[in-house]
């Protein structure tokens, strides 16, 4: 079964910023437990936080769920946002009043070029036999190898998962000359597109979400690959059943959702 190691999870709220987060911003963060998170985070938001972000206190390890919703890790750390000029009596109150006698550790967060921060985030990588995942603004060098060209965006898929790159390693130790490959389930695109690059002959993708195959699609022109193409399901089970088989199938989503449509 697939796990996913503890991993940020942000909720982006429509609080408008004012003009005082020039100056920075006012974080708050707080341990707490499964059962307090939700109300904790309510909390939050309630005073009016920009932005709530939720992670593992302990590095705990989720595993695959069947509906996939709010984190279930025992131990949560909440952090977040406020105007630098918060006054955050009232709210360090309120959660010691609820959580107990907890820490609420308060820290100032300087402003900075945040899109900088942003794109410095995402460095190239390498996975398998000279393979390589680059962000759309790094120039490959002339023997980098293959490249596949990634941007972080709404689909699942930039190759930092580990179930990802053990796929993409996969990919770039069999040989695909001339093969078929299904990419089922394929979010941003970036293993059928690997596949394309790595010689397949014809490569399908599949996804439930428009949003995904749009993305695909376009991460597929950008990657000047021809032999790609991803469909959503319903289009994809339409096709003739020539075109629905393939040599090579990769499925990198939830082993339960696997279970269930097999």
């Amino acid at each position: 079964m697939k796990r996913a190691a503890a991993i940020f999870i942000t909720w982006r709220k429509s609080t408008p910023l004012s003009d005082s987060y020039k100056a920075g911003f006012l974080e708050l963060s707080v341990d707490v437990s499964s059962a307090q998170a939700d109300n904790v985070e309510s909390l939050f938001e309630s005073a009016g936080a920009y932005s709530v972000t939720i992670h593992s206190t302990n590095d705990e390890v989720c595993f695959d769920v069947a509906e996939p919703g709010s984190p279930q890790w025992s131990q949560q750390t909440l952090t977040a946002l406020f105007d630098s000029g918060f006054q955050s009596d009232t709210i360090v109150a309120a959660l010691r009043q609820y959580t107990g006698n907890v820490d609420v550790c308060i820290s100032q967060l300087e402003d900075r070029d945040w899109e900088r921060v942003w794109l410095e985030a995402f460095r190239p990588f390498s996975v398998g036999r000279d393979l390589w995942v680059c962000p759309s603004w790094y120039e490959p060098k002339p023997d980098q190898g293959t490249v596949i060209e990634i941007d972080p965006g709404m689909a699942f898929g930039t190759g930092s998962h580990e179930t990802t790159r053990l796929c993409l390693n996969y990919l770039s130790e069999i040989d695909l000359a001339e093969k078929s490959v299904i990419d089922f389930g394929c979010g941003s695109g970036i293993l059928g597109i690997a596949a394309s690059k790595l010689g397949a002959g014809f490569v399908t993708g599949v996804d439930i979400d428009q949003r995904a195959v749009q993305t695909a699609n376009e991460n597929a022109l950008k990657n000047g690959v021809d032999t790609f193409t991803a469909l959503v399901n319903d289009a994809f089970f339409a096709r003739d059943a020539q075109r629905s088989r393939a040599d090579v199938v990769i499925a990198n989503i939830l082993a339960n959702t696997l279970v269930e449509l097999s």
